[in-house]
């Protein structure tokens, strides 16, 4: 079973979200295309592509809370980028915002969080989580010093083009 952890993770990544050069942790980029179904790219309407949102239920995702500007539709089965242009999923894999559930807070480190509700797609009437999966979530404080995280998301890879959001 996938599990998310929250609480420590979501302090750990903060520190990395308001860097003035978000990059890869470390001196050598070790990322991996990943094929997480449950793991998605928020975009617009205006087609502005921003972040990386997660479903946690069949219809419940988390993301940043600075991410709200670029929550509007949440893809699924992103394709790889063609000349670092990012392209768009298959439709039946693209789900709105349920706008009057999203609840945030952008307050800087450690505070910058987002959860919303996607609709059922408007093609196959199903929810995210019934076809891609969701991750269940862990509610510990277990701080446990060199224990490994790894963190799925569409960030921007200059280096390369396949790689890019």
């Amino acid at each position: 079973m996938k599990y998310l952890l929250l609480g420590l993770g979501l302090g750990l990544l903060s520190t990395a979200i308001y860097a003035n050069e978000k990059s890869i942790c470390g001196e050598t980029d070790d990322r991996a295309l990943s094929l997480e179904s449950e793991v998605g790219r928020s975009s617009n309407s205006i087609g502005l592509i921003g972040c990386t949102a997660t479903l946690i239920s069949d219809n419940c995702a988390i993301s940043a809370g600075h991410c709200v500007g670029v929550l509007t539709k949440v893809s699924f089965n992103v394709p790889e980028s063609v000349d670092k242009i990012p392209q768009s999923s298959d439709p039946r894999d693209v789900y709105e915002l349920d706008k009057p559930t999203l609840v945030w807070a952008d307050n800087g480190e450690g505070d910058d969080w987002a959860v919303f509700k996607l609709k059922e797609n408007s093609i196959t009437n199903k929810l995210p989580g019934v076809v891609q999966g969701h991750l269940d979530v862990e509610l510990s404080n277990s701080r446990i010093k060199g224990q490994t995280i790894r963190i799925t998301g569409f960030g921007s890879d200059k280096a390369d083009p396949i790689r890019n959001f």
